[in-house]
């Protein structure tokens, strides 16, 4: 899945996707990470693993 379709599917927007994914000093809300989750048909707890 791109990060477009993610943004669609999931109602993040795009920007916040990339700079989730680049590691930028940004800690996105855990709303925004159930959304990622959800849309990607995994739970919560397997995106927040170091």
């Amino acid at each position: 899945m791109t990060q477009v379709e993610l943004a669609l599917t999931s109602g993040v927007q795009h920007p916040a996707i990339a700079r989730i994914e680049s590691n930028i000093d940004y800690t996105p809300r855990k709303t925004t990470l159930e959304k990622l989750a959800k849309a990607m048909r995994i739970k919560l707890d397997q995106l927040l693993v170091e």
